[in-house]
């Protein structure tokens, strides 16, 4: 999948997060918990999980250098990301902001 499809499959899903990962990527395994804490928050906010292994040219499309890299998106927009590991509170603090604008 290239960059330009990739945006057209998420521009009519509104909140979405990305999640590249790769299977040995240990901290990328604790974050499947809390992704799927903050997945639970939010009603309009859904989650992709993207293993960078498959996905490489998608990755180094998005800039994604290390793992976990969490992407926010809103209607194809990259939005945020989020390097290593991230508490459920700094990602729904974040999300939060950037709904509403700040």
């Amino acid at each position: 999948m290239n960059k330009e499809s990739f945006k057209k499959s998420l521009a009519d899903q509104g909140y979405v997060l990305v999640d590249f990962y790769a299977s040995w990527c240990g901290p990328c395994k604790t974050m499947d918990n809390v992704l799927d804490e903050v997945i639970m928050q939010f009603d309009d906010l859904q989650l992709i999980k993207l293993d960078v292994d498959k996905e490489r040219k998608l990755a180094m499309a998005y800039g994604v250098m290390s793992l976990p890299a969490i992407i926010l998106f809103d209607h194809g927009q990259a939005l945020y990301q989020f390097i290593g590991l991230t508490s459920r509170e700094e990602i729904v603090k974040k999300i939060e902001e950037l709904k509403n604008g700040h």
